[in-house]
């Protein structure tokens, strides 16, 4: 998948991603690139439900996209998914 974060105004002051997750079809292997039209001067971003992002944001600019993959696995991280940043 692939997103724009576009606030309407920039920069924007703060700003919450929250990752797809289990409960809306997230599936292992999945990927999700965000890119940025304008300034996010304090990002958060998080896994939802239990799920956690490995190498989250804390900003985020026009001149950066970032990826992440999608790993779930029952015998490790207590079953719950984690969002790994790949680029």
């Amino acid at each position: 998948g692939f997103v724009v974060i576009n606030p309407d105004s920039n920069p924007i002051s703060t700003h919450t991603v929250v990752m797809p997750g289990t409960y809306s079809s997230a599936q292992n292997g999945q990927t999700l690139t965000m890119a940025f039209a304008n300034t996010v001067t304090t990002l958060t971003q998080s896994g939802a439900g239990s799920d956690t992002v490995n190498g989250a944001l804390s900003t985020g600019n026009s001149t950066q996209s970032t990826s992440w993959i999608y790993y779930k696995n029952a015998a490790i991280n207590s079953g719950n998914g984690v969002w790994y940043r790949v680029i």
